[in-house]
């Protein structure tokens, strides 16, 4: 059994009937397991040309933000949001996309500066996909180079074996099958 499994609850029907939803709070909440998880988030970059120059790292709201900000304090680089409509201040960029249980978008303030900017696309869970797929489209058509994707859960039995976007393999730390 993967050592972080302990320190998730699941919570069956939440948000919506038939989901069983991944509570990180637990994980969260003990500093040296979630110290050692976003570790080993990175181990497979880690210290590879990819990610060593990595300039920001982008959290999906709103448990990504969490985990970017530590992945930043771990290995350096600044954060940037991945938020729901109506959440960032002018200029944005919006992109809708499904779920697995309804429509949804997310909005990032697209990169401004003469240089691209390289990030690791960060969140909590990967299920189907589709948030994950909004933001790498939303990160690559607006100014950031998506360098690296990394999860702390990947429920394995929602989607395709070997699982990618934009040509980059979805790294996780704890899976479900």
């Amino acid at each position: 059994m993967n050592k972080y499994k302990r320190y998730i609850t699941e919570v069956p029907d939440f948000p919506v009937e038939g989901i069983s939803f991944k509570d990180i709070s637990p994980l969260l909440g003990s500093g040296s397991m979630f110290r050692l998880a976003l570790f080993d988030m990175l181990k497979d970059y880690h210290p590879s040309e990819k990610i060593r120059s990595v300039d920001m790292f982008a959290g999906v709201e709103s448990r990504g933000f969490l985990i970017a900000s530590g992945l930043s304090c771990v290995h350096g680089g600044g954060i940037l949001m991945i938020r729901k409509p109506g959440k960032l201040p002018p200029p944005v960029v919006q992109k809708k996309y499904q779920l697995e249980y309804g429509e949804d978008a997310l909005e990032v303030q697209p990169n401004t500066e003469e240089s691209t900017k390289t990030v690791v696309l960060v969140d909590d869970v990967l299920a189907t996909g589709g948030t994950l797929k909004a933001s790498y489209e939303l990160l690559a058509t607006n100014g950031y180079k998506v360098k690296g994707i990394t999860v702390l859960i990947d429920l394995l039995y929602l989607h395709d074996k070997d699982f990618s976007i934009g040509g980059l393999p979805v790294h996780s730390v704890i899976k479900y099958d």
